[in-house]
């Protein structure tokens, strides 16, 4: 038989030394892969010689344990020992068996049918707390802080939204009103003007301190005094009191620094708080929405359009929080070229445990590096992580929360040519990624260590150093309803929710993104005395959002099927309401 065309040779793991042997005993020989060829698993070597006919090929293989590989830290590992060979013959002749295809898929899902519906469904979200009230009272002191010289717009401020707001109050203050060591009982705050709706809910935490100045959020310590729907505050302008369902016991000398985080789900006229000028270093604050995206079996198209400029260098930064499932088989994001060939891809992470960083193909394969993870980098917590290459200097790094995690060099091939990009599962939908992203930022550039920890909880905007070199900036703040992920950098290149994607936004108590210093402190009134109270549980609500539902049309077209039409919807169904332990009732 006569062999003219390529053939391609597909493997596991292997180096391979093919030669051919002529009539006249004359033999040729052909080099594929080499012992250098760590990563790659395809090729196509052409034969040197299409004037004669080969009546035998033969095929060496040599197996290597080599410190060169890049899937574990091993030698040897559990595929050493063997290896699987496939070579293909193309004949360009269209094979005549039958191919299948869903009709339309849901994400990565194939349903065999879907209900949907033209309006979204809202769950219900049942919180228990302890309330505190006061049936008699025997005596008071009232110890009032501030001046009222001045106006809060902050505390109050959540519009269809949440604000969290931290103050410092020194031991010098709290003395100067005058109050003496023993249990806080109340506090009370009055609000200056009227707002459309009250809170659904106000947290209060306090803890005892030696820190003199505040630019960041203390999320350790503290002890939970309020956590109730506060009657009319936010609404209603005047006095509104808080009976702790713990008193904070205040030792006399001790600075103190106060936690509020509050939750309005309607949108409107917000009110204010009377207050005092105390300074900087004395507050901070974030107010505003901050959301994110819940995936399963989901993923977000990107418009490709921005990434097909990439070429040396790129950072991605998101944040993760990693479903309970994981170890599992994920990819954070995957981004594929006209051929298939994948020019970047984040593992977080595989079933193994471990975050793989691949970028860049020449053909031949990608580069990558990888490392084992913390059970705590992967799930249950939301850590920040930053991938980085500069294929100019043969570099690859990894950032988690700002610190230089892991990273490679000899890293070269560029990562031109990316018509697909994808966020939440790999390019043809595989491996979905199980956990919640925000922030979502991708750049053309390699973004230095410092300045990757110094913008990791903060929204990326046009001040940053590196904001001309930003391709995509996902902040993931839409209302419930959208199916787009506004692109903040290019309005004309978002990203589209695609499966049964939830939104979602972090509760009050966790917002940290996006802090900013504040000088005017509310006036608070510090209450101590002697009360008969009684302690009842209580439940509060949150509406939540129930999922999108997208569906992608595909149809044949010639021998081969297309995605020809998505349809955004919502699923059809139930609303429900969930009790605290996240049983249906």
């Amino acid at each position: 038989m006569a062999y003219r065309n390529p053939f391609t040779l597909a493997l596991l793991l292997c180096t391979l030394l093919p030669f051919a042997a002529l009539a006249q005993e004359d033999t040729i020989r052909v080099e594929t892969l080499t012992f250098d060829s760590i990563t790659t698993r395809r090729g196509v070597w052409v034969f040197p010689d299409d004037t004669h006919t080969y009546r035998k090929v033969l095929m060496h293989h040599t197996l290597k344990c080599s410190p060169l590989t890049t899937q574990d830290q091993y030698n040897c590992g559990e595929w050493d020992y063997l290896t699987y060979s496939f070579v293909y013959d193309h004949t360009g002749v269209l094979d005549s068996n039958a191919l299948t295809h869903p009709a339309y898929l849901v994400g990565a899902q194939a349903p065999s049918s879907v209900e949907a519906l033209s309006t979204q469904l809202w769950d219900t979200q049942l919180y228990e707390v302890n309330r505190r009230t006061v049936l008699s009272t025997q005596n008071e002191d009232t110890y009032v802080l501030g001046m009222g010289n001045d106006t809060e717009a902050g505390v109050l401020s959540a519009n269809a939204g949440t604000t969290r707001s931290q103050y410092l109050i020194t031991g010098s203050e709290l003395m100067a009103t005058g109050m003496m060591a023993g249990d806080i009982e109340q506090l009370r705050l009055t609000a200056a003007s009227a707002g459309a709706a009250p809170l659904d809910r106000l947290t209060v935490r306090m803890k005892a301190t030696t820190s003199t100045q505040l630019s960041v959020f203390h999320e350790t310590g503290f002890e939970l005094v309020y956590d109730d729907q506060p009657g009319l505050l936010g609404q209603d302008a005047g006095v509104h009191s808080l009976v702790l369902v713990e008193p904070f016991s205040w030792d006399g000398s001790s600075s103190v620094i106060i936690d509020l985080a509050a939750t309005r789900a309607a949108s409107g006229t917000t009110s204010s708080l009377v207050g005092t000028d105390a300074g900087p270093d004395r507050g901070i604050q974030v107010t505003g929405t901050d959301g994110h995206v819940l995936l399963n079996n989901d993923h977000i198209a990107l418009d490709p359009g921005p990434a097909a400029t990439l070429s040396d260098a790129i950072t991605v930064t998101f944040w993760a929080y990693g479903d309970a499932s994981l170890p599992v088989n994920t990819s954070a994001f995957e981004a594929l070229d006209a051929d298939g060939r994948r020019i970047l891809n984040v593992h977080l992470p595989w079933s193994n445990g471990s975050v793989y960083w691949d970028a860049g193909d020449d053909g031949s394969g990608y580069d990558r590096i990888n490392k084992a993870a913390n059970t705590a980098d992967i799930k249950g917590q939301w850590n920040h992580w930053a991938f980085v290459k500069n294929a100019g200097i043969g570099q690859m790094k990894i950032y988690l929360n700002g610190n230089l995690w892991h990273s490679g060099s000899g890293m070269l091939r560029t990562m031109e040519g990316i018509t697909r990009f994808r966020i939440g599962s790999a390019g043809n939908g595989n491996n979905p990624y199980r956990g919640r992203i925000d922030e979502f930022n991708v750049f053309a550039a390699e973004v230095d260590g410092a300045t990757i920890a110094a913008w990791r909880s903060r929204e990326v905007d046009a001040t940053h150093p590196f904001a001309s070199d930003l391709l995509y900036s996902l902040h993931f703040n839409e209302a419930a309803a959208s199916f787009t992920a506004d692109n903040e950098v290019n309005a004309a290149a978002p990203g589209w929710l695609m499966g049964t994607i939830h939104r979602r936004k972090r509760p009050a108590t966790e917002r940290n993104m996006n802090v900013q210093n504040v000088t005017v402190r509310p006036d608070i009134t510090f209450v101590q005395g002697d009360f008969t109270t009684q302690m009842d549980p209580a439940q509060l609500s949150e509406q939540l959002p129930q999922s999108t539902l997208t569906r992608e049309i595909f149809a044949v077209q010639g021998n081969a099927t297309a995605s020809v039409d998505t349809v955004f919807s919502w699923p059809g169904g139930w609303s429900y309401t969930y009790a605290p332990d996240g049983s249906a009732v």
